[in-house]
């Protein structure tokens, strides 16, 4: 069947499927050997970031990986294990924008949630985990070794690729009931020999561990004199020295406005752009230093308005590089694949007027282009001017990161440290800012043969002649530097890495800012 596609950005589709009306057969060995096969040539084929780094990061490379799940897929009998089977190979794909998704429908069982009574901690550099209640470092959980646990964990159950990011997502998943070989851990043990049982109890809050669209909270700052306080963005001052807090860059309506020029609604970016733009000018003149604090930001929405504002120095979009495959040479896909992007479109128009896509090897990455195009109508690598505004010159540019640094949050690292000659403090950030992803959608059709189309970014609707059985996004391209290397996988160099450890971890935050201050202003 043709793929219908169509550009919905802001409609959510789901394709209703009544269970009885579907033949409950499984699929034969045969059959879900080639599914496996065919999902494994389909990443393969496509990915533009997640092998790479897996390889690059993990002791498991991306053979050994697909090798461990085949045989697991080979014990499925019917769809509830194939499911299990299905997602538990996605938990370990190295990319934190992807996402594997089963929608056959299956039996409905209530899956309960739980909490763990022990919270835990970590350190970093040094590598281990300790109890938050007592302090102290975990040597077991159940009679299996915390760093073997860890291990596996890195290796086959998180999408994060540093140690620190996975150190994290070991947390928030032990923390809610994680089985440690097939079960749900009784107790831990201690380095000293002692233990303590593990109590959980239903985990009745339905909301998300994370409110991305909630308002920043700047209560912490206590000796901090606040400012301006916006939705997601506030700024405070002491001692000379101005702190904007970003908590993240989710907004739930966005702009096209990069200056942040025009009239502004609430709890938009420009709204925290302008409430910025009217502190800082109200202390120029008792600031020397400028301190932008982006832990804990997972990202969100482009950040572009925020350069344009805070990076006194001409800057550029982030480099992206796409695979060449045939998906782009289906215009609709091309797209999606391009957020709806005109420069986009005059960009690739340009590439196969130039012959430079004929000459490119299919599989082969095309040239570098600007991720938003903001610096060009055709897409092209160009400088961006800073707001008039922006032009603010400070003794020190600090940016502050750690493990939960993510997606745009990466972004504005990277560019503040390469355009605005920022000095970047903290722990190294999860380096994960993929761009452009696409989406394989299998599904069996009436003749119960395996058959798959292609679906972009944010695209929503589609139709197959059949029964759809899962589908997963990956990255489609790669984010690289000045230089061609790839950014995925690989942290800004830390200008001072600050070590966590049982003393500091509750209050790291204030703790990596107090050091930022101490060895780059202070001392100076």
């Amino acid at each position: 069947m043709k793929l219908i596609i169509k550009s919905i950005f802001f409609l959510s589709i789901v394709i209703s499927v009544n269970a009885q009306d579907i033949d409950k057969s499984f699929l034969t060995s045969e059959q879900v050997s080639e599914l496996y096969k065919q999902m494994i040539s389909e990443i393969e084929f496509l990915d533009a970031e997640a092998i790479v780094v897996r390889n690059k990061t993990k002791d498991i490379s991306w053979d050994q990986y697909k090798k461990y799940h085949e045989k697991q897929f080979k014990k499925v009998d019917n769809y509830q294990e194939l499911r299990q089977k299905f997602l538990d190979f996605g938990r370990g794909f190295v990319s934190g924008h992807s996402y594997f998704r089963f929608t056959y429908p299956t039996e409905k069982t209530k899956k309960n949630r739980y909490k763990s009574s022990i919270k835990i901690g970590y350190t970093y550099p040094n590598i281990s985990f300790f109890d938050l209640e007592t302090k102290k470092t975990i040597q077991k959980i159940d009679d299996v070794s915390m760093k073997d646990v860890f291990k596996k964990f890195v290796n086959y159950e998180t999408r994060s690729n540093g140690l620190g990011t996975s150190q994290a997502s070991f947390k928030f998943r032990f923390e809610n009931g994680l089985k440690i070989n097939g079960k749900i851990p009784k107790s831990i043990t201690y380095s000293d020999g002692s233990s303590k049982k593990i109590v959980y109890h239903k985990n009745e809050d339905k909301a998300s561990w994370y409110n991305r669209y909630k308002a920043i909270d700047v209560s912490g700052y206590k000796d901090w004199k606040l400012v301006k306080k916006g939705y997601k963005a506030a700024l405070l001052v002491k001692n000379k020295i101005a702190l904007v807090k970003i908590k993240n860059f989710a907004y739930k309506r966005g702009s096209n406005d990069l200056r942040c020029t025009l009239e502004a609604k609430d709890s938009t970016i420009c709204s925290d752009i302008q409430k910025l733009r009217q502190g800082l000018q109200l202390i120029k003149d008792e600031v020397d230093h400028i301190v932008f604090d982006v832990q804990d930001n997972p990202g969100g929405k482009e950040n572009s308005s925020f350069m344009a504002e805070l990076c006194s120095s001409q800057f550029m979009d982030l480099r992206v590089q796409y695979k060449k495959t045939g998906l782009l040479l289906n215009e609709n896909l091309r797209l999606e694949l391009s957020y709806g992007f005109s420069g986009a479109e005059k960009w690739f128009e340009n590439i196969l007027k130039n012959k430079i896509y004929e000459k490119t090897k299919t599989g082969d990455f095309l040239p570098a282009r600007a991720d938003f195009c903001r610096g060009s109508e055709n897409c092209d690598l160009a400088y961006i001017q800073p707001n008039k505004t922006a032009k603010r010159k400070f003794k020190n540019v600090i940016v502050l990161v750690n493990e939960n640094t993510a997606s745009s949050a990466d972004d504005f690292a990277y560019r503040m440290k390469e355009y605005g000659n920022a000095l970047i403090v903290g722990q190294p950030q999860s380096a994960d800012l993929t761009f452009a992803l696409v989406t394989v959608v299998f599904y069996i059709d009436d003749n119960g043969s395996i058959k798959k189309t292609y679906i972009g970014n944010d695209q929503r609707e589609y139709k197959i002649a059949g029964q759809e059985i899962f589908q997963f996004s990956i990255p489609y391209s790669r984010t690289v530097n000045k230089q061609g290397e790839m950014l995925q996988g690989n942290p800004a160099k830390l200008d001072l890495l600050v070590e966590l450890n049982k003393e500091n971890f509750e209050n790291r935050e204030l703790y990596v800012l107090n050091n930022a201050i101490k060895k780059f202003i202070n001392n100076n």
